[in-house]
């Protein structure tokens, strides 16, 4: 059984002009809005899984910090850039504790829908993972996300997309697909605090 945890660790956003700001981390859910033309943001959360498959040997990972690097090149087109520091640990090896950057990664959303007057915004995904310490492994992924809100408190989003997982060696290819949904609720409590549920 695996478990994943997210904790929100920091959110910053340089812009000359006041705004809201539409994040993602920690949340597993992509949201449906570029960040505006010129702006920069940076999101950066902790993940932790555990595996206990192989009980009583302990098994888990940190990800300490996973970050995501956006820029609004245009007005509804953003670039995207990701990475993460992991912390590896399984009694199963002699040595348990590993350390490794991975996900080094470049992507973009561009915003298909997002009127003013609207309710209802839509984006696409794509991105690319070129880079793990010591591994060949390479990923491709793309997103459609969609985002509604009901009124100023209360907004639901989805997200659905796939990602395929590939290796290669001189004789061999190994290439894994997978393909995942989301359904996120969120909640605006006050101008400054927003519950969600995902």
């Amino acid at each position: 059984m695996k478990h994943l945890t997210a904790i929100l660790l920091l959110t910053f956003a340089f812009n000359a002009t006041s705004q809201t700001i539409s994040t993602e981390a920690p949340s597993v859910s992509a949201s449906a809005v570029t960040v505006p033309k010129n702006s920069f943001q940076i999101e950066s959360a902790v993940t932790f899984g555990s595996n206990t498959e192989f009980s009583p040997y302990k098994s888990y990972t940190f990800g300490m910090p996973t970050a995501l690097f956006r820029f609004g090149l245009f007005e509804k087109l953003e670039l995207r850039a990701t990475g993460t520091f992991n912390i590896f640990h399984n009694d199963l090896f002699i040595d348990p504790t590993r350390y490794k950057v991975r996900d080094i990664g470049i992507g973009a959303k561009y915003e298909i829908l997002n009127k003013p007057e609207g309710k209802t915004q839509m984006a696409v995904i794509a991105h690319f993972n070129f880079w793990n310490q010591n591994d060949e492994t390479k990923a491709a992924s793309f997103i459609y996300a969609l985002n509604h809100n009901f009124n100023d408190k209360h907004s639901l989003g989805f997200n659905a997309g796939a990602r395929i997982d590939w290796w290669s060696s001189v004789n061999l290819l190994s290439v894994n697909t997978s393909f995942n949904s989301s359904l996120i609720y969120n909640f605006c409590a006050t101008d400054k605090i927003t519950l969600f549920g995902e």
